[in-house]
């Protein structure tokens, strides 16, 4: 049986792309819903336009009215973009009971290498991708004196041995989480994050309401200049590229946990005004866009499909 709709969070790779095109032949809409926070926040998404959802989809569900609006404006847009917020699973991260956190410091690393296939959204090798987060190891992470996790980003480009995790044996703080376990499985044992690149991880660790240390990398998936002075506010923010800025790093780490969580706390009015704007509608999301879909599908006119008959609830051909 023909579906009604298809529904997709990530219809920008090859595969997913001649599946829609199918779709489309056979008169069935698609729908995409946000992958991640992303292009609310990041400097250089719009060179990447051609890959964000609603490139490829008739109706795009957001998190929140910033990716709606920047959805909305790409050169590429499809359908209508809609902000319903964010799913539950991310507003309930890290939900647990602060005796559970059993270690002081977690690394959360977004160091994705490219391998073939360069990235626009960064103007640095994977050389140079390496050498960044071994600088951020031997100057802030190896230097505590205090135990750090680092949980490497779950994808390998290479066969070869990553160096980054070559080159932490030589700290006895830092162990290397090796498991590709979901991070929002593994918030409990956090007590702070460190982490870089304005990337979708990012929402989870802000959502997780663990204090959240981010390092902005200017030619690294930066943060959008507008952003910058809300991240400031509502977070811990230091630029990743800067030696002094990494001594300043360190010895913001040095102080006892107790002391950077009461900064953290003073944040909070800032931190909720950053999430509002740039993070979640808030709402009812699974509820909303359930009812926005059923709405738009029983609005879209007939569609005349490849075998010549003509389909309630899709659009024309354009």
């Amino acid at each position: 049986d023909r579906p009604t709709v298809a529904l997709t969070n990530y219809p920008g790779l090859p595969e997913r792309m001649a599946a829609i095109r199918h779709l489309r032949k056979r008169g069935v809409p698609v729908i995409g819903f946000q992958h991640g926070v992303s292009r609310e926040i990041n400097g250089m998404l719009d060179a990447a336009a051609a890959y964000t959802e609603n490139a490829a989809t008739d109706l795009f569900l957001a998190y929140n009215e910033r990716a709606a609006a920047v959805a909305n404006g790409q050169p590429f847009a499809g359908g209508r973009s809609e902000a319903v917020g964010l799913p539950r699973r991310m507003t309930r991260a890290g939900r647990a009971p602060f005796w559970r956190r059993r270690t002081a410091i977690w690394y959360v690393s977004t160091n994705s290498y490219r391998g073939v296939w360069q990235s626009v959204a960064a103007a640095i090798s994977d050389r140079e991708k390496a050498q960044r987060e071994i600088a951020i190891v031997e100057e802030v992470l190896g230097r505590l004196d205090r135990p750090v996790v680092y949980k490497p980003y779950p994808e390998a480009s290479y066969a070869d041995p990553d160096p980054v995790l070559e080159h932490l044996s030589r700290y006895p703080n830092i162990s290397v989480h090796g498991d590709a376990v979901d991070l929002r499985y593994l918030f409990p044992h956090v007590g702070l994050i460190v982490t870089a690149r304005a990337t979708s991880t990012t929402a989870w660790c802000l959502m997780s309401g663990r204090p959240v240390v981010f390092l902005d990398l200017p030619d690294d998936q930066p943060l959008h200049v507008d952003v910058r002075g809300h991240f400031a506010a509502g977070l811990f923010l230091f630029d990743g590229t800067d030696p002094a800025e990494r001594e300043r790093l360190h010895n913001f780490l040095k102080q006892p946990l107790s002391v950077i969580t009461k900064a953290w706390a003073e944040k909070a009015a800032a931190r909720q005004a950053l999430i509002g704007r740039y993070f979640s509608a808030g709402g009812r999301p699974g509820a909303g866009a359930a009812e926005l879909i059923e709405g738009w599908l029983r609005q879209r006119p007939p569609r005349q499909a490849a075998n010549g008959r003509r389909e309630q609830g899709a659009q024309h051909d354009g």
